[in-house]
């Protein structure tokens, strides 16, 4: 058992009560995260397919985020397209990232989002991402009214 004094007490009270005063960004940062917009090889029946997602910092791909979880990231745009950029829900999309560009999004992510292409080739390249973005399905409320 570890022995707390009243000088370690109150300095561990103070602390918790100057927590308010640090500022968002910094006790946020742990909560951040970085992706890239790249393309990566798949296997489709067998044979090796091209196509656009993201990877995380990791090097894994697809973003998942939990319930509730602010979209808090730096896109790097690894594409040699434009690629338009996430956009918090009151904007559905943001201008264009030039390729090599990259941009911080800070939004609170409310519901489940994927990009497209308006362009017929990449459409169909982009069809694997909106795997990459399902988000996980929220957990059971045993409080929910039947």
């Amino acid at each position: 058992m570890t022995n707390l004094s009243r000088r370690g007490f109150l300095a561990a009270t103070a602390a918790f009560a100057a927590l308010p005063l640090v500022p968002a960004r910094a006790r946020a940062a742990a909560d951040s995260f970085s992706l890239t917009a790249t393309t990566r090889v798949i296997e489709v029946n067998g044979r090796a397919a091209t196509v656009m997602g993201l990877l995380d910092a990791q090097g894994r791909p697809g973003l998942r985020l939990d319930p509730g979880q602010r979209f808090r990231t730096d896109l790097t745009n690894a594409l040699d397209i434009d690629h338009r950029a996430f956009g918090p829900p009151m904007m559905p999309t943001t201008q264009p990232m030039k390729p090599g560009q990259s941009r911080s999004f800070d939004f609170e992510a409310r519901r489940a989002r994927f990009l497209h292409s308006h362009i017929p080739e990449q459409e169909i390249g982009l069809l694997g991402r909106a795997a990459d973005r399902a988000p996980p399905p929220p957990p059971d409320r045993q409080d929910a009214a039947a």
